[in-house]
């Protein structure tokens, strides 16, 4: 009985180590996501075009949530920018600091000059450059350690509990 705990605890620490892992890793996807969505709508403002197709020009990259946005400003034209973005499902992997860029961000869009549109998502891009670093970064040394502690966690229980 007691080495089915004993092995118990190793998986258990092990794939917590592992999930940890994978969640520092989708935080990168995402990040790439919205790096190639804010690239995507920077062209389409360029080209003129209305703020529901620069919006579904940004969901062909993966952020999801402005395809609802461009559904939503379809349904309900009269939305303010700040009743429009509390009403977008954004992704739980993103941190409050990187949903603020994004918001100050699509908030801009709604300004009828396509200058200030594009200005608005090159400076977006700027600062989202770095939260890309940031996450790659991460996810070079902590999915790694993550799961090695997870691992050797499980471990030391293991022998532990023996």
């Amino acid at each position: 009985m007691q080495g089915i705990v004993s092995f118990l605890a190793l998986i258990a620490c092990g794939a917590l180590g592992v999930l940890s892992a994978r969640r520092v890793s989708r935080q990168l996807d995402t990040a790439e996501q919205w790096d190639a969505a804010l690239r995507r709508m920077e062209s389409a403002a360029a080209q003129g075009r209305t703020l529901p197709d620069i919006l579904r020009a940004g969901a062909e990259s993966g952020a999801a949530c402005l395809d609802v946005g461009a559904k939503l400003l379809e349904d309900t034209p009269a939305l303010s920018p700040d009743a429009w973005l509390a009403r977008l499902p954004w992704d739980g992997l993103l941190l409050p600091r990187e949903q603020a860029i994004l918001s100050a961000c699509l908030s801009a869009l709604f300004s009828p000059s396509r200058d200030e549109q594009t200005l608005s998502l090159r400076m977006a891009q700027a600062q989202w450059q770095e939260v890309v670093r940031a996450c790659r970064q991460a996810q070079q040394t902590k999915a790694r350690l993550y799961r090695q502690l997870g691992w050797l966690g499980g471990a030391a229980l293991f022998i532990l509990t023996l």
